[in-house]
């Protein structure tokens, strides 16, 4: 009884009009939220405009809805959203164990390399952490950029492969643009640690930050690791 019960309510969702497969969601939805309270509700957009063909401006907007406090900062401030969202998540008063988290799972970036020309064995720029070397990349001409990572036991989310994804966003003119994305790499556990390379990148003439989101891709979800350069000067 009801396995038809189930089996009629499957084919009211394919079959039946746009309205009612709304109702029938929204009720899942509402099911599934039965008893959970929101603390604090945030919004975080990242927003373009078009100046020209092709050629756009960003900004980065965050809101509050209880406090209504926002605020809004020139390009795609990624860190500086989290900071905001942190400083205003702190401002809770939970108890110790809200913040409970599975200590035993992370993916840490340890290294990034940028070398010019790509095949040399001298990088121009090395971050390890806080620890940075400076140098400059050459404007209009290809280097090769590094990662290095690290990752707990994933085994239980069956990780599958796993690959980076390259940003930088341009101090000058606010413009926030994707390098690229290594190629996609087995993974294999129990590694000390894993790699990733993109080839080719070029840049025109500026002063930037860079991004590296590192994704290991599991059944379920991906486990993701992310690190900011703060300074890469292309002259």
């Amino acid at each position: 009884m009801v396995l038809v019960e189930a089996n009629q309510h499957i084919r009211q969702f394919y079959m039946g009009t746009e309205e009612e497969r709304r109702l029938i969601n929204t009720s899942n939805e509402q099911t599934a939220d039965a008893g959970w309270e929101t603390m604090a509700a945030y919004r975080v957009e990242f927003q373009r405009r078009q100046q020209s063909p092709g050629v756009y401006t960003y900004r980065t907007r965050v809101a509050h809805a209880q406090s209504r406090n926002n605020q809004t900062w020139r390009g795609l401030q990624m860190s500086t959203a989290n900071r905001w969202l942190s400083q205003h998540f702190r401002g809770l008063q939970l108890p110790e164990d809200a913040y409970t988290t599975d200590p035993e799972l992370y993916v840490q970036i340890v290294r990034v390399q940028v070398l010019q020309p790509p095949d040399t064995d001298q990088p121009q720029i090395i971050c390890e952490g806080r620890h940075i070397i400076c140098g400059v990349i050459q404007a209009g001409q290809a280097f090769k950029l590094q990662v290095h990572f690290i990752a707990s036991d994933l085994t239980p989310h069956n990780p599958h492969s796993y690959n980076a994804q390259f940003y930088v966003y341009n101090r000058d003119s606010a413009g926030f643009r994707h390098l690229g994305t290594s190629a996609l790499q087995p993974y294999f556990a129990e590694q000390e640690g894993y790699s990733l390379t993109l080839e080719g990148a070029q840049l025109e003439a500026g002063n930037y930050r860079m991004e590296i989101v590192v994704r290991i891709h599991c059944n379920e979800r991906p486990m993701i690791g992310y690190v900011e350069v703060p300074v890469l000067q292309v002259i």
